[in-house]
């Protein structure tokens, strides 16, 4: 593939419920009236200065430092530290103690806060026994959802295998807050900060600040514990934070599904397989363990992530077994010196990821019967009808390693500039590993039987993708924060990526952020970003139901985005944000109508638009209230159809009351709206709903104890996540759930 094909700066749920619902929405109403109008108590007044941070100009300090009271910091945006309100992107943080005010256990509990971000909550058909948890990002979403960027302490967690990330259900007790960038970030991360980046910073030891553990227990046979320590007296000076979690959960066994693919299978031949209507298997446990060593100017971090899950609705949309484990290791060292040269800050960084998978899974039930072709695959042509009497399974897995380094420098010494440099080099290399009773290594078509006896394919020309995949690559990135008059501020910044198995890509960004005064800023910004194709789109074979194409170019998209980001009194703070997007050359499976063989392809186009409206207001020193509106519109270039699944609108309202010394109450709603169908699925569109949460807490009990009752989807609303047609009623989600939580500190 030709440099210049690649260049991506072209690209982008009874009547309770029902009155709930209705009271929901008055209650939105309601709330939004009071903060778009402003009604607040307090006065500019009562607010205090505070100490600026980051690249703010200091002639501006009478005029709005006040208004940076509790402003969150961030580094996500720019890779330099700048407040929320003056960062250049879309930008929010959700702190430990958002997490810990609202109840949630995982990370993709916690980001559902955030405008415009949903987590559909479901795998969408794993991938090669991958599974890709979904985040919807402005209508961007995919099965295996590639186009978001995750990171742990600004180190991407990508498979490289299939583009989604080594890091699913992540519990949250060691995360010290997520930077949540909407919109592109590839001028700074690189590949896959497309539709927007989600970045994890864990507990520093000066954080944790002692001892910490807690319990949790409740439906579902759910439960979690976890222990930290925090100090900074060790002999040699170093400060050391340590975690441990560990989360398990039967399951919710009232998820059924009425059908499945096997469902249709059964119709056809005459079977009687499938186990639809049923239950999946949703249960799982998940172990985390933290370790940060910081002295000086370095700091070690090693984390280890282990996830034993069960998933029922497997590879091919059928009731059946799929235990998938999962080892990742992720070790980086820092090292940080702002003395080895007048005005200039030095950062470098090293990183390992090991991340190793296996998937055992039963593709299709015992007592399946199935066309398999002369070329030994399933449902292709040339061959005959197999009997499965043990069932049709498979065990792929992978092992990758992606090794990293990066060379930063901040240089501040030009008056109203900061400059930011960055090169560095990274090597992804994946093994892949299968073993399988069905397939070019064990049938050819004209068996009648085959039982459960599964082959290793691993080393064999039949294993799923090339044995020996290894990608390399180099970038340079360059940005310029530059404060060219009083209270205007440009960002500029491109960067440079080569990769050794497709080419170049070149990334600009452009950011002018006006603070035309200490109540309003606006924001005017532009970026673009790319995904490269997945090593599977690339090379995957041996199955026919996804095929590589070695001539893929990467997906791209151009971004264009307004922000007004008004504080009229210090106590309300409301942003609202306009964007749109076209993405270029998106990545899709095209199955030949006469073989049914399916291809990666750059298959269309896609045109996005919308708003995300926010508001955060301080009614009382007690009582605070949050929500926010997101809306999308994304449709096909070409034929103008509408994206399916995607949620075209969302709300999200909070309401925290600290009603006694010690005690506080935790409300929330989120709604979840207008999720079309695809043009060619004759199903009706996916049913809105709405969930409510509450946690009731008393902290202090003894000076030590913290307490806590949790209560998730407290109307046992019926909540419905987007299926393919196999699942007719689509995935049902968890219902009503208690939980109650201890917490120990010292």
């Amino acid at each position: 593939m030709s440099d210049s094909a690649t260049n991506a700066s072209h690209p982008v749920r009874s009547g309770v419920c029902a009155a709930a619902f209705s009271v929901s929405l008055r209650l939105t109403a309601a709330i939004f009236f009071i903060l778009i109008t402003g009604i607040s108590p307090c006065r500019a007044s009562d607010m205090l200065p505070q100490e600026e941070t980051g690249y703010i100009d200091q002639s501006d300090e009478d005029e709005i430092s006040f208004y940076e009271l509790e402003e969150q910091l961030m580094v996500t945006a720019t890779g330099t530290t700048k407040t929320v309100r003056q960062a250049p992107s879309v930008a929010s943080v959700i702190t430990a103690e958002d997490i810990e005010r609202t109840g949630a256990v995982t990370l993709q509990e916690a980001v559902e806060m955030v405008p415009g971000l949903h987590f559909i909550g479901v795998n969408q058909n794993g991938a090669m026994g991958m599974v890709a948890d979904i985040y919807s990002m402005r209508g961007v979403m995919t099965n295996k959802n590639p186009h978001v960027l995750m990171m742990i302490n600004s180190i991407p967690v990508t498979v490289h295998t299939i583009g989604a990330r080594t890091i699913n259900a992540f519990p949250v007790s060691n995360i010290s807050r997520i930077e949540v960038i909407r919109g592109p970030g590839s001028a700074v991360y690189g590949a896959d900060a497309f539709a927007g980046t989600i970045n994890v910073i864990t507990k520093s030891a000066e954080e944790i600040g002692g001892t910490r553990s807690g319990f949790r227990g409740g439906s579902f046979d759910t439960y979690g514990a976890w222990v930290q320590h925090g100090s900074g007296g060790t002999p040699g000076g170093w400060e050391v934070a340590l975690g441990l979690e560990i989360l398990e959960t039967g399951g919710d066994s009232d998820r059924i599904l009425d059908t499945d693919a096997q469902t249709r299978f059964d119709s056809l031949f005459g079977t009687t397989a499938s186990r639809a209507p049923g239950s999946p298997d949703t249960g799982g446990r998940i172990i985390t363990a933290n370790t940060e060593l910081a002295r000086d100017n370095f700091t070690l971090r090693v984390m280890g992530y282990w996830n034993d899950s069960n998933f029922g609705a497997g590879g091919a949309n059928t009731l059946g077994t799929k235990e998938w484990s999962q080892d990742v290791y992720l070790a980086s060292m820092t090292y940080q010196n702002d003395e080895l040269a007048d005005d200039w800050n030095l950062v470098g960084n090293i990183s390992y990821l090991y991340h190793d998978d296996d998937a055992l899974m039963e593709i299709f039930p015992a007592g399946a019967v199935l066309p398999v072709g002369d070329d030994g695959n399933l449902l292709t042509p040339g061959g005959g009808m197999v009997s499965f009497p043990d069932g049709v399974w498979g065990q792929p897995g992978r092992t990758e390693e992606t090794a990293s380094t990066e060379l930063t420098g901040l240089h501040s010494g030009f008056e109203n500039h900061f400059f930011r440099i960055s090169a560095g080099f990274r090597r992804a290399d994946v093994t892949p590993k299968s073993l399988t009773n069905t397939g070019p290594a064990v049938l050819d078509g004209t068996e009648e039987v085959a039982d459960g006896t599964m082959v290793s394919t691993t080393d064999t020309e039949y294993v799923y993708m090339e044995r020996e995949n290894i990608r390399d690559v180099w970038f340079l990135s360059l940005q310029d924060e530059w404060k060219f008059a009083r209270k205007w501020e440009l960002t500029a910044g491109v960067r440079y990526d080569h990769y050794s198995d497709f080419g170049h890509t070149v990334n600009p960004r452009l950011a002018l952020v006006w603070n035309t005064s200490g109540e309003l800023i606006l924001k005017l910004l532009f970026g673009t970003a790319f995904r490269p194709p997945a090593l599977a789109e690339l090379y995957a074979k041996n199955n026919p139901s996804g095929l590589g194409n070695p001539d893929l170019d990467p997906e791209t998209v151009r971004t264009l985005e307004l922000v007004f980001d008004y504080r009229p009194v210090p106590r309300l703070h409301t942003t609202l944000n306009l964007f749109g997007y076209k993405i270029k050359d998106l990545i899709d499976l095209v199955k030949d109508p006469d073989t049914g063989i399916g291809r990666w392809q750059n298959v269309r186009d896609q045109d996005g638009y919308g708003f995300e409206a926010e508001a955060k207001l301080a009614v009382t020193d007690t009582l605070s209230l949050a929500g926010n509106f997101s809306y999308q519109h994304s449709e096909d270039a070409d034929t103008d159809e509408a994206v399916p699944n995607a949620p075209g609108m969302q709300a999200y309202l909070n309401a925290h009351w600290m009603f006694l010394p010690d005690w506080s109450f935790d409300t929330s709603l989120h709604w979840v709206a207008k999720r079309e169908r695809a043009e060619s699925d004759t199903r009706e569109d996916v049913d809105d709903y709405a969930t409510v949460n509450m946690v009731l807490r008393r902290k202090n009990i003894f000076r030590h104890w913290d307490l806590a009752i949790i209560a998730r989807n407290l109307f046992d609303e019926d909540i419905r996540e987007p299926a393919p047609p196999a699942i007719e009623n689509d995935y049902p989600m968890e219902g009503r759930s208690f939980f109650g939580e201890v917490r120990w500190h010292f």
